[in-house]
Order: structure tokens, then sequence, then C-alpha cells
């Protein structure tokens, strides 16, 4: 080996990490892929789920009804009706409303 060579040598060994950078880099990198792949797992999981739920509509709309539609997204979602402040629903509004009326009226 030339003097030229083992100078170059020396520099490439000293720009190199060593073993225990390597290894802790390593090991940082590690600790990121498994919270990421938790964080994608837990999403599946959830996405999942409601895609049971969905395909248990199907089934049960295709075994009592012939037809397995199921509206999707806000369909799926049940009619909400806004309760009155005091909980009387609408049409015992309307009953007390005219109650009050004809109280009035005598």
């Amino acid at each position: 080996m030339t003097m030229k060579m083992k100078e170059t040598y020396q520099v490439i060994a000293e720009a190199m990490p060593s073993k225990a950078e390597v290894g802790q880099e390593l090991g940082n990198r590690v600790e990121e892929a498994k919270g990421f792949l938790g964080n994608v797992m837990s999403e599946i999981g959830s996405e999942l789920g409601r895609l049971g739920v969905q395909g248990q509509a199907e089934v049960a709309q295709a075994l009592f009804n012939g037809n397995a539609y199921v509206p999707y997204g806000e369909g799926q979602k049940g009619v909400e009706q806004e309760t009155p402040q005091h909980g009387l629903p609408p049409v015992a509004q309307v009953e007390k409303q005219q109650e009050v009326e004809m109280e009035m009226e005598r």
C-alpha cells in the first residue's frame, strides 16, 4: 500500500460512524416504525369494524327483504329530531298550546 492509499483509507474510516452510533440510529428508526405501524393498524381495525357493521346490515337486508341495498354514509344515521328544551315532543307541545289557548278563551 502506498502512503496516499493509507491516508485515503484513514479519512474514510474517520468519516464512517462507529458501531455504537449505527446501533443507536437503527434503534431509533425501529421505534419510529413501531409507532407508525401501531397507528396504521389501529386505523385499519377501525375501518374493518365499520365495514363489518355495513356487511351485517347488507346480509340482514338480503335475508329479510330480498334486497341487499343499504344506504351508506349520512343515510345510515337515523333521523335526528330536535328535542324541545323543556322535554315535550312536538305533538305534545301543540296539544299543550291548544289547552292554554282554550283556557284563555274561557
